[in-house]
């Protein structure tokens, strides 16, 4: 693991394999949604390219993801592609629920879990279950019926 000093006393960390090329840029810590990220500065194209994205060099359509959430630790080991729906799973945003696409419901005196999802610009509402389980299991389904795949939150503490 090598060290690349970046702008405003940041360093971010890659592969030694990925050092040498990786040095002929000149890198700057880059804030974007109040998460670091190392990116430079490309003239031909007039736009910031992120150190991660040149890394891994994901396919047409996916995101890259720093697994341990530090946008500043760009190990190959570090990274992998993701859906933006995979990628979304990494917010923390507080929910009711430890799965995602479930939330509990409890409107019009009916007490439920409730499960949807979202597919494209629409949301599609699965239903109202008894157990958090079940209505993260018609979740499942609903992402299988379009092929996605599921990446369970972790079980809360406590």
């Amino acid at each position: 693991m090598k060290e690349i000093k970046l702008t405003q006393g940041y360093v971010t960390y890659v592969d030694d394999a990925d050092y040498e090329w990786l040095m002929q840029y000149r890198w700057c810590a880059n804030n974007c949604g109040g998460r670091l990220y190392a990116s430079r500065w490309d003239g031909k194209s007039k736009r910031n390219v992120l150190m991660h994205r040149m890394i891994l060099n994901p396919a047409s359509g996916l995101l890259t993801d720093h697994i341990d959430g530090d946008g500043l630790n760009n190990q190959r080991c570090n990274l992998r592609a993701v859906t933006v729906r995979q990628n979304s799973h990494n917010l923390n945003i507080p929910v009711s629920s430890r799965y995602p696409g479930v939330h509990w419901f409890s409107g019009n005196a009916v007490n439920r879990w409730r499960s949807s999802v979202r597919i494209g610009n629409k949301r599609k509402h699965l239903g109202c279950f008894l157990t958090e389980e079940e209505a993260f299991e018609a979740y499942q389904n609903a992402l299988n019926e379009i092929g996605e795949t599921v990446i369970a939150r972790k079980a809360k503490e406590g």
